[in-house]
């Protein structure tokens, strides 16, 4: 049985223990209160809307950030007038001290000043724009082309490359180099390949009859730098969907090559395989002999099989040596049974459709594929897991479930299903 003075120390833990939760109670009771209160108080200043003082301070921050906005504005465009007169010293001390305001400033107050900015000093694209000036000279144009044509048109395709150059190391702005230039009433400067120029005449040219020969006016083939673009190819390599054009020459009478150019949407990155499969197919559609890619020698080389009297089986399986893994199967233009020929994707991993013929390759190894009464061939792919037929076309992407599938159906009733019936 506990001693006097165990209950006297258990009464007193009772007693400071309730009295320290009475305690609590009160204190949350009157926080309650406080926060009624204030949430009340709150709710009358909202209705009441902004006291005078809140509206007195309000207004002066507002001019106050006002004034600040201008002061900077005003910084920022004297800077500009004054750096364009500056030494390159003087320069880099202002640039200095405009930096140090312009990295203090808040998101929203260089939002506000982004058009003053973006002429300024401080803008990156400036700086190169500056750099550029300061280091390259400028081709002075000062002969006259009623004199001297020749030395006229070289000067001003001097001046034009600058420009070019110029812009493409300020903004990356590609470089396009002209070929032909009027110099005067029916007379033009041409340059070459190797940068000579030469100067021709209209009827040197032939530009009615160039015109007609292309079905193109000859002014808009002038205004094409003497170039003529054949009708839009569909490629498509790695899921990236591109659009190849054939360029041609008809000032000096040759072909250029093929440029390609991703859709709008094409995100993916081809890589070199990829890249040199995509040349190949292009320069085939397009019969491009005079490319300088990977893939359009590899086509050059085919079409001198070709020439050569050699079958195009015999071709096709050059090719699969230059690009071991792949398969490749060519046919005449139209649509895909059932598909659009546009967006085949089920049709392999690359595709092309030209004016006159369409090319298929997909990747795999070609395996036999045991059907109830005889066999079927097939391509797989280890890398994807995907399994093609002898076509080109996706026909599973698990082989043993295709297989375990193939062993319960007739080579007659697989080739039904294939044509959908």
């Amino acid at each position: 049985m506990p001693d006097q003075n165990d209950m006297t120390a258990i009464d007193i833990v009772s007693r400071v223990a309730s009295a320290a939760g009475a305690m609590q109670r009160l204190q949350g009771a009157g926080q309650e209160q406080e926060n009624a209160q204030m949430r009340g108080m709150l709710l009358a200043r909202e209705l009441s809307g902004p006291s005078e003082q809140d509206k007195f301070q309000f207004e002066q921050g507002k001019f106050v950030e006002q004034q600040r906005a201008e002061q900077v504005k005003y910084a920022l465009t004297k800077f500009t007038e004054l750096s364009k007169e500056s030494s390159p010293a003087t320069k880099a001390v202002m640039m200095g001290h405009m930096e140090n305001i312009w990295f203090m400033m808040s998101p929203v107050e260089r939002a506000t000043l982004g058009m003053v900015y973006a002429h300024s000093p401080l803008n990156p694209i400036e700086q190169k724009a500056t750099y550029w000036d300061s280091t390259m000279r400028i081709p002075q144009v000062n002969a006259k082309a009623s004199e001297d044509p020749y030395a006229y048109g070289t000067q001003i395709f001097n001046l034009d490359d600058y420009n070019q150059q110029r812009a493409n190391f300020v903004s990356g702005v590609p470089i396009q180099k002209r070929k032909i230039i009027g110099v005067a009433d029916g007379v033009f400067a041409v340059r070459g390949d190797d940068d000579k120029v030469s100067i021709m005449r209209s009827e040197d040219l032939a530009g009615e009859q160039l015109g007609k020969k292309h079905g193109k006016s000859f002014g808009s083939i002038l205004a094409n730098n003497g170039l003529v673009f054949g009708e839009k190819q569909t490629v498509m390599v790695g899921g990236v969907l591109s659009e190849a054009v054939s360029v041609y020459n008809a000032i000096e009478g040759k072909p250029v090559g093929t440029r390609v150019t991703p859709t709008a949407g094409a995100v993916a990155t081809l890589d070199k395989e990829q890249q040199d499969l995509q040349d190949l197919l292009v320069s085939w559609v397009t019969k491009d002999i005079g490319g300088k890619t990977q893939g359009s020698r590899v086509y050059t080389a085919v079409q001198k099989m070709l020439d050569n009297g050699a079958s195009m089986e015999e071709a096709i399986e050059y090719v699969k040596e230059i690009y071991p893994g792949r398969n490749f199967r060519i046919e005449g233009a139209g649509k895909f049974r059932g598909i659009s020929s546009l967006l085949p994707w089920n049709w392999g991993d690359a595709y092309v459709e030209g004016p006159k013929e369409r090319i298929i390759s997909w990747p795999g190894i070609a395996i036999k594929l045991n059907a109830k009464n005889g066999s079927k061939v097939g391509y797989y792919d280890a890398r994807s897991g995907k399994v093609y037929g002898g076509s080109g076309k996706m026909i599973a992407d698990n082989l043993e479930e295709l297989q375990a599938y193939i062993a319960t159906r007739t080579i007659e009733e697989l080739d039904k299903e294939a044509e959908g019936k």
